[in-house]
């Protein structure tokens, strides 16, 4: 009976999938292609009230952009609390930490395991990669999150883009994007959409009803959202009380601007005194732009230095790793350094923008980590040498090939080894 079922569903399932493939085939034919769902709304992040954004957790769509449940990409789950007998690292940092678009194997993380287990290091090394972030994200993940999970070390990876310290807003503000959590089935229809052409047609509901109301000619109502409720009725001496009001804060102001001129020596207020001193852009010199970008990097790594040493973390900053000291301009402009090129007019060129930023970046990160407890794996000296034709690095000039996570990870690797960071009860020297 029950086999008897199964062979009824099979042949019901065979007209289902042979239409569905030439649906398939002809609407691919036509130019329609599976949609990004990146691209309509859905987000690998989620809004964080202490690093802006984090990474989903439980994204399970593939072994690219899987999370564990607490948003590591990660292909299993990690306790807050150390396994007996290991040791942790947490390696932190961007996408490049991340390693997007590459399979986990493939990660400086877990290169750095690969490596550290093979040299007899009873170890779990966690991939704290998020998109996006800099050197001010990195500070706030490893001050509230990261330092939770008690990892004996920590490695901050800076790529080039993560030297550059990108502030908040000082203002007050709300997420701008409305988020909605899908259902079971909505998810996984908008997920599956990315790999068919069909189902990215079914997804598109308004779309898909006005296709399917003029084929067969019926009318199909579609879901009206509920009537927002209505505004409060105005009252008609309202605009009269909001009229004073605007005039008086208008007058108050003109009067205030009048005795600022009439005074014989007069003081700006803070907002035009903060405007008096803004330095023009095109009248900014290359000491001063140094002098800035040095201040607040060295600021952002003296503090999370401070805080690793008094938390008993020991703590590791790379340099930027890559080929931009032999970069020709061709590929120096297909690397993605917004934050270097939007100052190519400052240096005279992308090329020496990347480049002075780049050493200056690296130099000011060794030097402040060394001094404030922390310690270095100093890349310049590869970075001088480096070019495209090692088979390393991306075409973007920031993430790497699988050959060259590897080769990250396993330079990563060497440095804790050498400093001793798997000899028992051994501590790594300062």
């Amino acid at each position: 009976m029950a086999s008897g079922v199964l062979r009824l569903a099979a042949y019901a399932l065979v007209p289902v999938v042979v239409v569905g493939l030439a649906a398939e085939i002809a609407l691919r034919a036509a130019g329609q292609q599976p949609q990004e769902i990146a691209r309509v709304g859905f987000v690998a992040t989620v809004p964080d009230g202490y690093t802006e954004w984090s990474m989903r957790p439980s994204v399970r769509l593939n072994e690219y952009s899987l999370t564990n449940g607490i948003g590591l990409h990660e292909d299993r789950e990690v306790t807050l609390a150390r396994p007996a007998g290991m040791k942790r690292v947490a390696v932190v940092g961007s996408s490049v930490v991340w390693a997007i678009g590459e399979g986990i194997e493939n990660t400086i993380p877990r290169s750095m395991e690969r490596e550290l287990v093979a040299a007899g290091c009873k170890v779990q090394v966690l991939n704290f990669g998020a998109h996006g972030y800099n050197i001010v994200h990195a500070s706030a993940y490893v001050q509230t999150k990261v330092q939770q999970f008690r990892p004996d070390a920590v490695v901050v990876v800076m790529d080039a883009q993560m030297s550059y310290p990108q502030f908040p807003s000082v203002g007050p503000r709300a997420d701008p994007r409305p988020i909605r959590q899908l259902g079971w089935a909505e998810g996984m229809l908008k997920r599956a959409s990315e790999y068919s052409a069909v189902l990215t047609w079914l997804d598109d509901t308004p779309r898909a009803r006005g296709q399917l109301a003029s084929m067969v000619r019926l009318p199909l109502a579609s879901k009206m959202p509920p009537k927002p409720p209505a505004a409060p009725a105005v009252q008609p001496w309202q605009p009269l009380r909001l009229a004073a009001r605007a005039v008086e804060h208008w007058s108050k102001d003109l009067a205030d601007r009048m005795s600022l001129l009439r005074a014989k020596n007069p003081t700006p207020p803070p907002a035009m005194r903060a405007a008096v001193r803004a330095e023009p852009e095109a009248l900014r010199s290359v000491e001063s732009y140094q002098a800035e970008r040095a201040r607040d990097l060295a600021a952002l790594v003296a503090s999370l230095s401070a805080f690793s040493k008094e938390s008993g973390i020991d703590l590791y900053f790379t340099t930027p790793y890559a080929p931009y000291f032999h970069a020709t301009p061709a590929e120096i402009s297909k690397f993605s350094l917004s934050a270097a090129t939007q100052v190519a007019d400052l240096y005279g060129s992308a090329e020496a923008a990347v480049r002075r930023d780049v050493e200056l970046a690296s130099k000011v990160i060794a030097s402040t980590a060394r001094a404030h407890g922390a310690r270095a794996i100093d890349f310049l000296p590869l970075t001088r040498s480096a070019t495209m034709a090692e088979g390393y690095f991306s075409t973007d000039g920031i993430h790497y090939t699988p050959q060259g996570y590897r080769h990250v990870g396993s330079l990563i690797a060497a440095r804790l080894l050498q400093d001793g960071f798997c000899a028992a009860g051994a501590r790594p020297a300062r």
